[in-house]
């Protein structure tokens, strides 16, 4: 099953399927938050998910740095991580130095297609974004 959370302002239980969100370093339900927030205007608002999409990683922080409360909260339910994703580079470089020495364009699109890093939830592996 997955982790339950408590709203540290209010003490209702934040479901399995809800994102909970950080102000403060504490953890709080979105109704909580936007009330919180509003009587603060430097935090900003976090992003909501669509209803007929899977949510995307909701990282919500009082402040603009990231790693002072840990990086991310996994949406996965049955997950519940807290902590700094890991980074994967997309693409491989040897590959890369191949198609380079074969053919210049297929490395040139290579490269181009395959630059950047993934962020992943190092405790079950789920895609949390690119960048």
């Amino acid at each position: 099953m997955g982790v339950t959370e408590k709203c540290g302002n209010c003490g209702v239980t934040i479901g399995r399927l809800e994102t909970p969100c950080v102000f403060r370093d504490h953890i709080v339900c979105m109704p909580c938050y936007d009330r919180l927030a509003r009587s603060q205007p430097e935090i900003v608002d976090p992003v909501r998910p669509s209803t007929n999409e899977v949510a995307p990683p909701t990282i919500v922080y009082a402040n603009k740095n990231a790693t002072e409360y840990g990086g991310m909260i996994c949406p996965n339910p049955h997950c519940g991580f807290r902590g700094v994703p890991t980074k994967q580079k997309k693409g491989s470089t040897i590959i890369l130095i191949f198609l380079l020495l074969v053919a210049v364009i297929p490395g040139v699109f290579y490269a181009m297609l395959f630059n950047g890093t993934i962020l992943k939830c190092p405790n079950c592996g789920m895609k949390l974004g690119e960048v």
